[in-house]
């Protein structure tokens, strides 16, 4: 799933979702600057990952954890933190189907996305 996200700066950004059909549980959101098309390096400048593995460059391990990136221009996306605002059972598989839209909603709502009255519930 791709969304374009439409910003008074005319940034080319682009919401992402990725749902492994092998590993549903470990979803994978981001918010991508840039287009291959218009020969840009996109980079990723926030990304939710649940229930996986990231090393942070202090030796701190998120393993099988659901953790968040904010992109920064001294580290790229090295270090992860730990969010507390995504509406999920963290054991893996989880005990019941995650609530994609909830996850998708409350990560954009991190990255300061609003969704305009066209916004519908994909089928």
């Amino acid at each position: 799933m791709c969304v374009a996200v439409y910003n008074s700066m005319n940034e080319r950004l682009v919401l992402m979702g990725r749902i492994p059909l092998v590993v549903p549980w470990s979803s994978h959101w981001l918010l991508v600057w840039g287009k291959k098309v218009e020969r840009e390096q996109p980079e990723t400048i926030r990304r939710l990952d649940l229930r996986d593995d990231h090393p942070n460059p202090d030796g701190k391990l998120f393993e099988g954890a659901t953790h968040k990136h904010r992109w920064s221009v001294a580290d790229n996306n090295a270090w992860a933190y730990a969010p507390d605002d995504i509406p999920h059972d963290p054991s893996i598989p989880p005990l019941i189907e995650d609530n994609y839209r909830a996850i998708f909603e409350a990560f954009a709502n991190e990255c300061g996305i609003k969704f305009g009255p066209d916004y519908i519930e994909p089928e």
